[in-house]
């Protein structure tokens, strides 16, 4: 956006906040990522910056998207098409935790247990490198993640990062997933999908996490694209079965997704001997069960030759 449209855009949505009490303003800012620091300049001491200070600081994104909460014309905008981050439409899920920092260690063993789904969980600090400015990364994990993940530790809702972070992924439209961890949430993440986790373990959370995702619309191509992966490169037979136990509930494969998955029955030793624990497939080889998968999927017509082939030589080799 060039920027006396940008400057004209900040101006009407400014506008749009004058009859707006202070606290709502707030709400609404900070639903879209958009914070007010504290301006020291005054002759009155401290005090919060204006909106129209704060919408400087705005992406073009966030402008077009506040605009569109108070219903502006946006037909006089030039707006560029919207990008959802990187690797958005094929690469692996990525969610972002938010966090107080005095529990990151547990964030990140859950991060960690993630990892066997190839679900990538963001965590500050623990996936900053030491070079990088560090509330740039976090921004830009919080612009490119496809959905979050709050922990609700004691003082979560006391901690400005935390509300900020809620915020803006509420205000992208992602799907949030709260986690009660001694605290009851409030303002935004009230209204929230949430479970009870206090005493479970970090494995124990992964699995609602992903057990969560598979059930988001909205998150099943970026989740099939870990889940394939992670099947392709499964260590062991238990990995392989938690894989699966997710997998197996997925509809939205694409083509190159299911040319993955058919490579693991093939190539990987920890799928092609071993038989599924669970569900209509259980007793089933996985071979089997994933070709029957695949012919669930919308991207069967690209790889349906590949599928008929192996179930020949499945059929041989019994």
């Amino acid at each position: 956006m060039k920027t006396k449209e940008r400057l004209k855009l900040i101006f009407e949505i400014a506008s749009q906040f004058d009859n707006v009490g202070w606290e709502d303003q707030n709400i609404i800012l900070e639903a879209y990522g958009v914070v007010r620091q504290m301006d020291d300049s005054g002759p009155f001491g401290p005090e919060h910056e204006s909106v129209k200070a704060a919408l400087q600081k705005a992406s073009d994104e966030t402008l077009f998207d506040l605009a569109e909460h108070f219903d502006l014309d946006l037909a006089r905008f030039s707006r560029a098409p919207r990008i959802a981050g990187a690797g958005a439409q094929t690469g692996p899920l990525i969610l972002f935790a938010s966090h107080v920092s005095g529990h990151r260690k547990e964030v990140y063993e859950v991060a960690g247990e993630l990892g066997k789904f190839n679900i990538e969980l963001f965590v500050a600090h623990d996936s900053i490198s030491v070079d990088e400015p560090w509330r740039d990364e976090i921004e830009k994990s919080l612009n490119t993640s496809h959905g979050g993940v709050l922990f609700l530790h004691p003082t979560f809702s006391k901690s400005v990062w935390c509300q900020q972070e809620t915020g803006w992924m509420l205000g992208r439209g992602l799907p949030v997933l709260r986690l009660l961890k001694g605290e009851a949430p409030v303002a935004f993440a009230n209204t929230l999908q949430g479970a009870e986790v206090g005493s479970l373990a970090p494995a124990e959370i992964a699995e609602l996490i992903a057990e969560w995702a598979v059930k988001k619309p909205q998150l099943a191509l970026n989740l099939g694209e870990s889940l394939v992966h992670a099947m392709r490169n499964s260590g062991s037979f238990d990995q392989t079965d938690s894989i699966w136990h997710h997998l197996r509930m997925v509809r939205t494969l694409t083509t190159p997704q299911c040319t993955v998955l058919l490579e693991a029955a093939k190539n990987n030793t920890q799928v092609n001997r071993t038989r599924a624990k669970e569900g209509p497939e259980r007793g089933t080889g996985y071979p089997k069960a994933v070709c029957d998968l695949v012919r669930l999927q919308p991207g069967l017509d690209g790889v349906a030759n590949d599928v008929s082939q192996y179930e020949a030589e499945l059929a041989i080799s019994r």
